[in-house]
């Protein structure tokens, strides 16, 4: 329907913005039978769209989330949303966008005050429940972990279908705080949700800048018993 309105008005740019917010999902959720092709046509899409509207707070947040995640272009991701936040103090959804952008750079506190804002300016958000994943991912990379249990659960209680992101955050929480049958069963849940999970193929993982929070991650992992 996006690209539809693409044809229809070439210069639409909350269309290439929000097509890129959905290639996003299809990556992240595994949908996507051609990651190269997404890819290339995700960044096509940000970059007209920011082409198009320089001064779109929301076009611009759009736009550099996509980078940071899809492509793993976090610095030109976060320059994006920092020019959205700076000319929309108060679009809840560029500062959770931050938030995310800056616990793959590796600034777990900033992302913490980042998000903390984002769910003050939206307390009903539709998506308060990756809000607060964000928060517990955060938290974990902070060393922060009975904090980022508390947040992972409060995560999946807003989603009762399951997260996957929480689930592998509240694993490796348990286990690194030496509650391992609690890691163990939410290492079960995890895998009935994606059962051809392993350390090998977390996505989690990839776009993570710091050695140590790779390394942190999976050894929680590890230790609560995820295959290699």
């Amino acid at each position: 329907m996006l690209e539809r309105s693409i044809q229809l008005d070439p210069g639409f740019a909350t269309a290439y913005a929000v097509a890129t917010w959905c290639i996003a999902w299809r990556i992240l959720n595994g949908w996507s039978d051609d990651l190269a092709r997404d890819g290339h046509r995700c960044i096509a899409f940000a970059r007209q769209a920011v082409e198009l509207a320089k001064d779109d707070a929301a076009t611009l947040a759009f736009a550099g989330y996509s980078q940071a995640i899809v492509v793993g272009a976090l610095d030109e991701g976060i320059a994006l949303i920092d020019r959205a936040v700076a000319l929309n103090p108060n679009l809840a959804r560029a500062w959770t966008m931050s938030a995310v952008v800056h616990v793959l750079l590796g600034n777990p506190e900033l992302a913490l005050d980042h998000n903390a804002r984002a769910m003050r300016l939206s307390p009903r958000d539709v998506v308060l429940h990756l809000m607060m994943h964000t928060s517990a991912r955060a938290c974990f990379y902070a060393g922060r972990y009975d904090e980022a249990i508390e947040w992972s659960t409060k995560a999946m209680q807003q989603s009762p279908l399951g997260h996957d992101q929480s689930l592998v955050h509240l694993i490796a929480s348990y286990a690194l705080t030496q509650r391992q049958a609690e890691a163990e069963a939410a290492l079960d849940r995890l895998r009935q949700i994606s059962p051809a999970i392993r350390l090998s193929n977390l996505w989690q993982a990839a776009r993570l800048r710091r050695p140590d929070d790779i390394a942190r991650l999976k050894e929680g992992l590890r230790i609560a018993g995820m295959a290699e």
